[in-house]
Formats: structure tokens, C-alpha cells, sequence
């Protein structure tokens, strides 16, 4: 972060009490390889009596996700690429008006926390940045924040032969057939076939894993590097998951004879060998928040699960894996004759891979000819 930069300072003095100071600040990653940049927080240092009678706060935005105010989204930073940080400082008086501190305030100084990987370990970084309130004039009302929709309040989405289905953040532990039934608004019809995206289906499972909770070995520092940088695996913990799920051996067998496979111009011979359960893991940034600091694995038992949804809700269901490029990997089916109809529909991806929280779409058949309405 280069704290030299400070630009697009601004105060705002909303009424005598209240005091906000903005100001931008970049990443810059002058490296040769991108990098994840975790988290990122800000505190108010104490400055002796000159706060004393000051309620004080700080937050940060990444501007790259303005929809989420003052919440930090994990972000890849390019290498050689600059990101813009907005910081508020927010000050209340609880007392004498808020001017008459600002005016004693010769430097305000906030630490910076942020945490950041790529190839290696996490790194946690501390800077200061010094700021010097006192020059500035208030630019009046404070702008708010920009709107967030409250969770289910955006109607589903439809056309002829995809309904996408909004629902609350899902957790671990919740029941998606239940939460089909309650989200759906009686959508279901007979011959309808229920997509749900696969991350979703690892989270309420109980496979997702914050990225500061792994601790990875040895063998997953060492051959993380040797994947292209855009790979999952290029992360020391996405690949430590990777061990866990599948096993030493068969990671350095696959590792093996899919570098064998390169020199004979075979691609993807590392992924075939390790299979889907390696092949579905999304490293940190890959998944809504609050999992966008996760690990998160592929679905277990994806064929089981999908059985059990089509028991409870009397309709087939498919665990899918989809992205905004037009690639569509059904994991699981219930439905594996309409794979062809699925790839179609699913292939504009519907359910998004960001804010939306729409994770479960309808698939209707049109030429199927079903009208009447189930649970």
C-alpha cells in the first residue's frame, strides 16, 4: 500500500456532532505475481486528550465491490496493477461540537491492517497513514452509502425455461430442500429440474474452510508453484485441501504423470488423475461473501445428495457448475438424459457467480407440456 498517495481527501460535517474524513489510498502490487488480498482493516490511534471526548471509528471500502459498503471483499490484484482503497474516518462528539476538535487535530493517524497471499504464506501487514484534517472545509451532507437489497427482497428472476430463485445467505447446516420449498413461491411444476450451484451445496455441507484456519504442509508450499498462477492450486491452501481430500499419494501421482502428460502434449491429465474432488475446489475470492476468505471444496456425495432432493421434492435436481464464459459442469443428476437441455439453458449462467444469492434455478422443459403446479 503506498500510503504516499493519499488523495480525494474530504471532510463532511453533517451536523455539529458528527464529522466523516475521506480519502482514497492504492495497492499497488509492484511484484511479479498477483496476489489475494484477504482483508483489510483500519483503527483510530489514540491521541492522548486530543480524542478524549471523541467516539471514534474507521472502515474501508475496496472500490472494485461498491455494492458491499464497508465491507472488505477479497480481491485478486494483478501483478503490476493498482487498487483503489476508500478509507472513512468517522468522528462523534459527545459533547462540545465536533469543530472544535478538528481544530486542535494537527494529524490524525490510522493503521492500516491488511492481509494478503499468493504463492506463499499468508502475510499480515501493519502501515500508518498520517492525515491532517485541519486545512480542509466540510462539503456539506454526507453521502450515503449505495442502497444493498435486504436478503429476499429482489422477485425472482424467469424466462420460458429458467427461474432463478433468490434466497437468504445459506450456512452450513441449513435443509436446501426446504429452502427450495419456501423460496420457490410455488414455481415447481411436474417435469421441472432443480439446479444447484455446486459451491452452495459444499457450504451447507459444512466444506468450506476460512483461509486463516489452514495450516498448509510442507508439500503444499512447495508444489503450488509449480501450477499456472490463474489455478486454485496455485494457492498453498487450496492445494492443502486438495492433500486432505484425495491423499498424499495420489496427489503426487497425479502431479506426476500429468507433468509426463505436458511433455507429451497432453493437457489436463493432473485434474482426470485427481479427479472432480480436486477439480471443484475454489480458492479464496471464488464464492460470495462472507466465503469469499474461504476454501471452498466440491459437494460430497453429489449423487446421493441430488437423490435425496428429488425424494423430498418430487421433481429431479442437479448439482451444476457454471461461470459467466459459458462452461457447464454437471457434477450430479437425477436427470442424466436431459443433460443436453441443462448445458443449453444453464450455459448463460443464470445463477451468477457474485451478489446475486440467487444459487438455485428452476430448469423448465417448455416442450414437456406440464402444467399443474406441485408443493
Amino acid at each position: 500500500m503506498d500510503t504516499a498517495r493519499i488523495r480525494d481527501m474530504r471532510l463532511f460535517i453533517p451536523n455539529e456532532q458528527k464529522a466523516f474524513l475521506d480519502f482514497t489510498l492504492p495497492f499497488v502490487n509492484t511484484g511479479r505475481q498477483q496476489g489475494l488480498i484477504i482483508d483489510c482493516t483500519a483503527r483510530l490511534q489514540p491521541d492522548g486528550d486530543r480524542l478524549g471526548g471523541l467516539e471514534t471509528s474507521c472502515a474501508l471500502q475496496n472500490t472494485e465491490h461498491p455494492g458491499l459498503p464497508w465491507y472488505w471483499q477479497a480481491f485478486i490484484l494483478k501483478e503490476k496493477k493498482t487498487l483503489d482503497v476508500r478509507v472513512r474516518v468517522s468522528l462523534e462528539s459527545c459533547g462540545k461540537p465536533v469543530t472544535e476538535y478538528l481544530k486542535n487535530l494537527e494529524k490524525l493517524r490510522v493503521d492500516l491492517y491488511y492481509e494478503y497471499y499468493g504463492r506463499g504464506l499468508l502475510t499480515h501487514r501493519r502501515q500508518v497513514v498520517e492525515i491532517q484534517p485541519g486545512n480542509l472545509s466540510s462539503e456539506g451532507k454526507y453521502p450515503p452509502p449505495p442502497p444493498v437489497e435486504s436478503l429476499g427482497q429482489k422477485e425472482n428472476r424467469r424466462d420460458a425455461r429458467a427461474i432463478t430463485v433468490k434466497t437468504h445467505l445459506l450456512r452450513p447446516g441449513d435443509d436446501l430442500a426446504e429452502v427450495i420449498r419456501r423460496y420457490s413461491g410455488g414455481e415447481l411444476k411436474p417435469g421441472d429440474i432443480v439446479a444447484v450451484a455446486e459451491s452452495v451445496v459444499a457450504i451447507v455441507q459444512g466444506r468450506a474452510f476460512y483461509v486463516g484456519d489452514i495450516h498448509p504442509r510442507l508439500l503444499a508450499r512447495k508444489l503450488n508453484r509449480l501450477f499456472d498462477k490463474d489455478s486454485s492450486l496455485s494457492s498453498p491452501y487450496a492445494l492443502e485441501m486438495a492433500i486432505r481430500e484425495i491423499g498424499t499419494a495420489r496427489i503426487i501421482l497425479a502431479f506426476l504423470l500429468g507433468g509426463l502428460g505436458k511433455i507429451f502434449g497432453r493437457k489436463g491429465d493432473f485434474y482426470r488423475l485427481a479427479g472432480r474432488a480436486v477439480a471443484t475446489i475454489d480458492d479464496c475470492t471464488g464464492t460470495i461473501p462472507p466465503y469469499d476468505k474461504y476454501v471452498v471444496l466440491g459437494p460430497a456425495e453429489g449423487q446421493d445428495f441430488v437423490r435425496k432432493l428429488k425424494a423430498s421434492l418430487g421433481v429431479d435436481a442437479i448439482i451444476v457448475d457454471a461461470n459467466d464464459l459459458g462452461k457447464v459442469d454437471i457434477l450430479a443428476s437425477t436427470a442424466p438424459e436431459k443433460a443436453a437441455l441443462l448445458t443449453e439453458v444453464l450455459a448463460k449462467n443464470p445463477q451468477g457467480n457474485a451478489e446475486e444469492q440467487t444459487p438455485i434455478v428452476i430448469v423448465r422443459d417448455i416442450n414437456s407440456g406440464s402444467t399443474s403446479t406441485s408443493g
